[in-house]
């Protein structure tokens, strides 16, 4: 086994909120972040890329964005390196109008 996967590293605090918010199929992460780790179904904590480069990140965060405006996923956080251009304003004419 690799040295790294050896070791029981702690998450980060980004990591531990998703976590502990339901995961990435509940939580739309948008940040400049490559990547994260995950809880898989076994309870094993793996790195997860979240894109390739730049572009794919910020293709991803909108996607993420869109995701949580149709109310597929109805927590969002946000970094100020995502936060350019990205409204989370509840809106009537999509899918999430709670409150904010």
């Amino acid at each position: 086994p690799d040295i790294a996967e050896a070791m029981c590293l702690p998450y980060s605090a980004l990591d531990m909120f998703i976590d502990r918010l339901g995961g990435p199929t509940n939580v739309a992460e948008m940040t400049g972040r490559m990547g994260r780790l995950e809880r898989g179904k076994n309870g094993k904590v793996t790195y997860v890329q979240r894109g390739k480069g730049d572009a794919d990140v910020e293709r991803i965060n909108v996607t993420e964005c869109k995701r949580f405006q149709a109310g597929e996923k109805l927590v969002a956080i946000i970094s100020d390196a995502a936060s350019t251009g990205i409204s989370l304003h509840a809106d009537t004419r999509s899918g999430n109008t709670r409150r904010r």
